[in-house]
């Protein structure tokens, strides 16, 4: 049985450490203010700050964050009320194993306001998860995200925005998404443009490589590239952002690549960058086809990231931003590479269940769906539709900020009439 244990803390004066002009960095989006003192030789934060967003009705009448377990609080509040319940069980969402859930009671009527601020303080030692975790604290790399969490995190309240204050040992360097700067022997990073986590990274030797690319900085974190590769990387990810431009709109948003020096773990992505973990230099022409479509799908993240993570209507964020993928391979290496990766997805597809109203929390199928199954379907519309009409629906469904498979399927119907929607809509059924 799940036991919570109750506190009832004081509130401490944030005001004295942030202001209401920067806590604030967009209207649109949860966003993140937060002062972070960084200790990697002996792992540990020191963490005060706010997060602001305006009330969502899909949170209904109840609000959680994991954390990871072990730091000490000082205080949790929402909109200054102070109690709050921490669940100890085992964590509930497998890729946050060491976190424990706060939550604040249904009897908080937080629909009486408009805007929620919560407001934490906490301290402690991150520590190790696992050989195979992407997130990691020691003396020779840094690289702590949500894995750990190390910040208070809600995957219904996301995308969000930050304002992060970093104090580390001067011989670190920084990595991470969004502006990063060195002021008055602190590093400042602010992201203004919507992302999925807060990462950051440090090390004493970390590079940055910074160039323009269609209309976007793109800054290149890493240890090792040399200018042949890096110039490579630069102009498959330039070709790769033209096309999406074309077929989906331009965006403002700055990319990062971050080479991490971990060896297992793997890569990952987040709105705005890709994490390499394990990353081999000499492998990025040996296998440049594959890095491609690795590139073009989190890239694709971009545009498809609008519909809700943590249920099956995440097809419309994987499957569509996997097929945006082997568009690109298309394009870039022909018919016959893209032929022989959507054989590939078919292949995997005998006796699968139905993309609608899947678990996308538990069921084993959720990659065999998102990343194959989807992705096929999508293949079949547009060679119903042809391309350039697939590409028009793709744009109306990015411009009317489509996140459930319903809008979608209405705006099928709109589009091309309703036998091709209940066409798809049976599809995803089966």
């Amino acid at each position: 049985m799940t036991k919570y244990l109750i506190f009832i803390l004081s509130i401490a004066i944030l005001s004295a450490c942030q202001s209401d002009d920067t806590n604030k960095l967009t209207e649109e989006y949860p966003s993140y203010n937060i002062q972070l003192q960084l200790d990697p030789e002996k792992q540990e934060i020191k963490v005060i700050g706010s997060f602001e967003f305006k009330n969502n009705l899909e949170l209904k009448d109840s609000l959680f964050f994991y954390l990871n377990k072990n730091l000490n609080i000082d205080y949790f509040t929402v909109n200054q009320i102070k109690n709050f319940g921490i669940d100890n069980s085992k964590s509930d969402i497998s890729y946050i194993p060491q976190s424990v859930k706060i939550s604040f009671g249904s009897n908080q009527n937080f629909s009486q306001t408009d805007l929620i601020k919560v407001s934490f303080s906490y301290s402690g030692k991150l520590g190790f998860i696992s050989k195979y975790s992407a997130n990691v604290m020691n003396s020779d790399w840094v690289e702590m995200g949500l894995y750990y969490p190390w910040f208070p995190y809600n995957p219904q309240l996301r995308p969000f925005t930050y304002k992060l204050n970093l104090k580390i040992d001067p011989a670190y360097k920084i990595a991470g998404l969004g502006d990063i700067i060195q002021e008055n022997g602190k590093w400042i990073i602010t992201n203004q443009t919507p992302t999925n986590d807060l990462v950051i990274c440090a090390s004493r030797d970390v590079l940055k490589h910074e160039t323009m690319i269609s209309q976007t900085k793109l800054s290149i974190f890493h240890h090792d590239f040399n200018d042949t590769l890096l110039t490579k990387i630069s102009k498959d990810i330039d070709q790769i952002m033209g096309h999406y431009y074309e077929w989906f709109g331009e965006k403002k948003q700055d990319i990062s690549i971050i080479q991490s020096k971990r060896k297992k773990g793997g890569g990952y992505a987040r709105i705005g960058g890709v994490f390499l973990g394990g990353f081999k230099p000499e492998q990025y022409f040996l296998k440049n086809e594959g890095y491609h479509r690795y590139f073009a799908h989190e890239l694709a993240h971009l545009w498809w990231y609008k519909a809700p993570t943590t249920t099956w209507e995440d097809w419309l964020n994987e499957s569509f931003a996997e097929y945006s993928a082997l568009m690109i391979i298309r394009e870039v290496f022909g018919e016959e590479a893209f032929d022989l990766r959507l054989n590939d997805k078919k292949m995997k597809l005998e006796n699968s269940p139905a993309i609608w109203n899947f678990n996308r929390s538990t069921s084993k199928y959720s990659t065999l769906l998102l990343y194959n199954k989807g992705p096929v379907l999508l293949s079949e519309l547009e060679n119903q539709l042809g391309k350039d009409d697939f590409i028009k629906l793709c744009r109306t469904i990015l411009n009317q900020n489509v996140k459930t498979t319903k809008n979608f399927l209405e705006i099928l119907k709109q589009f091309q009439g309703e036998e091709i929607a209940l066409d798809f809509e049976k599809k995803l059924k089966s």
